[in-house]
């Protein structure tokens, strides 16, 4: 009860004040936590978009329901730094996002661009809402839906399902993933695995604008099966977790790969801060990054 009994003083405290928009957002933050354990989805609207989101304690979908959005500085600043860089000119259709989710990256891409979104998901149920919320929206046009995991090699994989939506994975051969070991509260579900050249479809890859990329520690597993959007000069726009890329083959595999592909790369924070100025670091420092990080994650921004 601790957890409630602190949003609602700070909702009176905001009330008292007369500020509304604190009041506002302390209301819908409680509304969540109550809203936990009563329900499987909620539906709202945020700036004239319409989510469904799992009603569950992930960050990401309560940060959707109190805030409005997920990653929306970074995601913005990413789209601006792709416009100067001449990554959206009028030849480039196609923007990749591995590890969709439930659509919170690529319906934000779709509206911020006018190009074409690849949207990849493997987690069937997960999957099933990022169709619900491109389709809500009206975008069925511009957002193609993909269930797949992005690997190395064309099949079938494994994936974990968390019980927080955000942290499901492809199954490690030694049990051990990236959040820890798995538990009962873990499910198992087999889904398509594709390399990501092979959901071109057909689009060349120079078409591609970007990828983005945010699979729980698989990065390298996206990086390994990109191989011809890189060499067409494609940007990539990954995830760095220092604990996900251990359990995925390694952080040294990871490195070795991202650096055989890419040349620079510009970390999150100072993309936010800074735009299309931001200073690039070489590849080189990839190593000295993540072992900085600890057990932190960021995002990086690969630049072949």
């Amino acid at each position: 009860m601790g957890k409630y009994r602190r949003v609602a003083r700070r909702a009176l405290s905001a009330l008292l004040r007369r500020d509304h928009s604190e009041w506002q957002r302390q209301k819908r933050l409680l509304a969540f936590y109550l809203l936990q354990g009563e329900a499987e989805t909620v539906t709202f609207v945020r700036e004239g978009t319409e989510w469904t989101v799992f009603a569950e304690g992930d960050s990401m979908f309560r940060d959707m329901f109190v805030d409005g959005g997920y990653q929306a500085a970074e995601t913005a600043a990413v789209v601006r730094w792709a416009a100067v860089a001449g990554r959206l000119a009028a030849d480039k259709h196609v923007i990749i996002d591995v590890g969709a989710n439930i659509g919170m990256t690529s319906i934000v891409l779709a509206q911020l661009t006018e190009k074409r979104i690849l949207a990849i998901e493997p987690v069937p149920q997960t999957f099933d809402l990022l169709r619900r919320n491109v389709a809500r929206n009206g975008l069925d046009h511009r957002i193609d839906c993909v269930q797949a995991a992005v690997c190395s090699h064309d099949g079938r994989t494994t994936m974990v399902r968390h019980p927080r939506c955000g942290n499901c994975e492809v199954k490690t051969a030694g049990g051990e993933q990236g959040f820890g070991p798995l538990t009962s509260a873990h499910d198992l579900v087999e889904v398509p695995a594709k390399r990501l050249e092979a959901l071109l479809s057909h689009d060349a890859p120079a078409a591609v604008g970007l990828v983005w990329s945010d699979t729980q520690g698989f990065e390298r597993h996206v990086v390994l099966s990109g191989g011809p959007l890189w060499r067409a000069g494609v940007p990539l726009y990954v995830e760095l977790w220092p604990a996900g890329l251990a359990a995925h083959g390694g952080v040294a595999a990871f490195v070795q790969e991202a650096q055989a592909h890419f040349s620079t790369m510009v970390l999150r924070d100072e993309l936010v801060h800074d735009g299309a100025q931001a200073s690039r670091l070489p590849l080189s420092q990839l190593p000295a990054v993540l072992a900085a990080l600890g057990e932190r994650t960021t995002d990086a921004l690969f630049i072949p």
